[in-house]
């Protein structure tokens, strides 16, 4: 037993299996649930109700069959297969929701009118059964076009207290999370980098979870990071994502595209007369890979110089209790997506102390981008793809 305790500690995936099998086994009592709603709810019997309950069936088969083909996605044949599971498990949580809350609304029906008809109850489940599935095909088709839409920029300006005349007006444009893989290529990628560079930035930051596949199979694939273009130049840390797919051979990669890594450690940056000390960390959870990956905002900016704004780049929000411990004045994070979709962001919260946008943690500025691509489902309901536009000024 010891051995088996200590085998799991150095193995990072054995948890994420054990929590894999759980979620699959919650999914299927979810799709028998929403069955129910819709078919026996609805009162079907005999072929029409079996054809509905077949159909929950091999939808939820198709999740598992389809995670299966994420590394054999060269045929198209696989590749749509793989591509409709990942629709559906998005999918699923907005035809799921609309369930529990039309439920919720005829539990308090039958309160208000306890003396209903059996017709009038009928009529309930009908209508359940029609919002569940206009509302949640609806739903789906919003959320797979903003997806794939085109990243909003978000233009925020950012008062720091140290920062120097010279330096006012610093304009650093922020992407993160643009989960390059199975389904997000090249072409997204090279759209990514053109919308970046319009921009003019005097300082590109990539704050983690660039790639969602083997990093060695998605060098071609990156190839457009090597236009990226600002003056002060492109920085990049590691997001969880990047130890699942590779650890610092990502770094490596990265580094022969032109991209300046911070693995916890600074750069100073000037403009002018004035100057900031730009830092990097690797990922909140870094350490589960191995002692030298673990997140040291205090190593990151050992030895530098006071007195100016110390900025850093962290894939996690979660980073800023750390950072603000190590004197950072402004943190740049992702990681969120934002939540992604409903109702996905109301567990993200429970993680991370925020979703996106400004604010103040822990006494320093946090900024968290909403990312550009998408993990798991290609599907973004509400929270939309960002490119974040950051502007420091001087305070008075």
């Amino acid at each position: 037993m010891p051995d088996e305790v200590e085998s799991s500690k150095k193995n990072p995936y054995r948890r994420f299996r054990t929590f894999m099998w759980v979620a699959i086994g919650l999914i299927a009592l979810f799709h028998v649930y929403l069955a129910h709603c819709l078919i026996a709810g609805a009162g079907l019997q005999g072929l029409p109700a079996w054809v509905g309950w077949g159909t929950m069936a091999m939808l939820f088969g198709l999740l598992p069959f389809g995670m299966r083909l994420s590394g054999k996605l060269e045929s198209r044949l696989n590749f749509a297969v793989y591509l409709t599971a990942m629709i559906w498990l998005g999918g699923f949580a907005f035809f799921f929701s609309l369930a529990v809350l039309t439920d919720v609304a005829k539990l308090i029906l039958s309160f208000v009118y306890p003396e209903a008809s059996q017709t009038a109850r009928l009529s309930w489940n009908h209508g359940q059964g029609a919002i569940i599935l206009g509302g949640g095909a609806l739903a789906l088709l919003s959320a797979y076009l903003t997806a794939r839409s085109k990243a909003r920029v978000e233009r925020v300006e950012i008062p720091l207290s140290k920062l120097g005349k010279a330096m006012d007006g610093l304009r650093i444009v922020q992407i993160s999370d643009v989960h390059i893989g199975p389904t997000l290529r090249k072409a997204f990628l090279h759209r990514l980098v053109q919308e970046v560079n319009a921009l003019k930035p005097d300082i590109i930051a990539v704050t983690g979870d660039l790639i969602d596949s083997e990093v060695m199979a998605l060098r071609p694939q990156l190839a457009p990071l090597s236009e990226l273009k600002a003056p002060l130049g492109a920085y990049f840390v590691m997001g969880n994502h990047e130890f699942y797919h590779g650890g610092t051979l990502c770094e490596d990669v990265v580094r022969e595209h032109g991209l300046i890594v911070l693995h916890n450690e600074h750069r100073v940056v000037s403009r002018g007369n004035d100057s900031l000390v730009l830092a990097g960390v690797t990922d909140h959870d870094g350490a589960r890979f191995g002692p030298s990956n673990a997140s040291r905002p205090d190593l990151a900016f050992e030895g530098a110089p006071e007195g100016i704004p110390w900025v850093l780049l962290a894939h996690q929000p979660r980073s800023a209790s750390a950072a603000a411990k190590a004197g950072a004045d402004l943190q740049l994070s992702g990681h969120t997506h934002g939540g992604q979709f409903f109702p996905w962001m109301f567990f993200v919260r429970l993680q991370q102390p925020m979703l996106s946008g400004l604010k103040r943690l822990h006494g320093i500025w946090v900024y968290t981008n909403r990312g550009a691509g998408y993990w798991g489902p290609p599907l973004r309901l509400g929270p939309t793809p960002e490119i974040s536009e950051l502007i420091l000024r001087c305070t008075p």
